[in-house]
């Protein structure tokens, strides 16, 4: 049974591999030449049902473009897709950091965490990092008080920080609160 369960495993394991960010910048040029292309194509397309001197010859124009369109934007959209990688990335760090950081400020501290599998360009992790990190530190630094100030308001001793990062209308959102 244990030889059963760890093939299953095997089988659920996502396989990955490592190509270098100027190549996949390099094939998304590409694609945007494709998706000029496929602007061009639009307009001869639309200049053949207009002039309707080759009727047949438009139609098959028109399929064949409409195929490529299809063809084009699926690739875009799959392009986008492998240069997207979990928040995780940053956020793994962060509940350690504010462990570090509340014993420093001698504050009680938990971690609420929401939406870590969220998929974002890779570009943003490394642009959302400094700022994310100046946030929990103004949090605990501002936002949280320490444990007897907590309890003198009727607070329980341990303060909350709640990350929570998701997706919404095409942009990506992380929130970053405190119950201090």
């Amino acid at each position: 049974k244990e030889a059963a369960d760890s093939s299953d495993s095997k089988l659920d394991m996502k396989k990955t591999m490592r190509v270098e960010e100027d190549k996949i910048d390099n094939f998304i040029k590409f694609v945007g030449d494709l998706i000029v292309a496929s602007e061009v194509f639009n307009y001869i397309q639309k200049k053949l049902e207009i002039t309707n001197q080759f009727p047949q010859i438009a139609k098959e124009f028109k399929n064949a473009n409409l195929t490529f369109n299809e063809l084009s934007n699926s690739l875009q959209k799959s392009l986008m897709d492998i240069r997207k990688v979990p928040v995780s990335q940053i956020l793994k760090k962060i509940p350690r950091m504010i462990r570090d950081l509340s014993g420093g400020l001698n504050k009680k501290v938990r971690v609420e965490m929401y939406g870590e599998d969220t998929e974002i360009d890779k570009s943003l992790i490394e642009v959302l990092e400094a700022p994310i990190v100046h946030m929990i530190r103004n949090s605990l630094d501002h936002g949280v008080e320490t444990p007897e100030a907590r309890i003198e308001k009727g607070k329980p001793e341990e303060g909350t920080v709640t990350l929570r990062s998701y997706v919404a209308n095409e942009f990506f959102n992380i929130e970053i609160s405190d119950d201090g």
